[in-house]
């Protein structure tokens, strides 16, 4: 699936949700709390002691989901931007990324 059409599925979404118009901040804590619960649900993974596991793809869409609907709230394009970082990293400046790790 293409950035494009994901960030297609968050406006409809949100369009049926009525929650379209809420504020940057709004969406910040949201993008915030998800991103906390995949952390935490990554922790409670590999940490000694088991505890409940997480849904970790859930998560994942979870902040994904909240990550398309900032973008979109600011006119960002990702398929754009994304097109643009991967280029340049490993496109032109492709060695400015080598592994060091011997």
């Amino acid at each position: 699936m293409s950035l494009e059409k994901i960030q297609k599925d968050v406006e409809k979404g949100i369009s049926q949700d009525g929650r379209k118009n809420l504020f940057l901040l709004s969406i910040m804590v949201a993008l915030t709390e998800e991103a906390r619960e995949l952390a935490r649900g990554l922790n409670n993974r590999y940490e000694e002691r088991i505890k409940k596991f997480a849904d970790l793809g859930k998560e994942t869409f979870d902040s994904i989901f909240n990550l398309c609907y900032l973008a979109n709230s600011q006119g960002i394009i990702l398929t754009e931007v994304w097109n643009q970082k991967i280029n340049k990293r490993y496109g032109r400046n492709k060695n400015e990324f080598k592994d060091y790790r011997g």
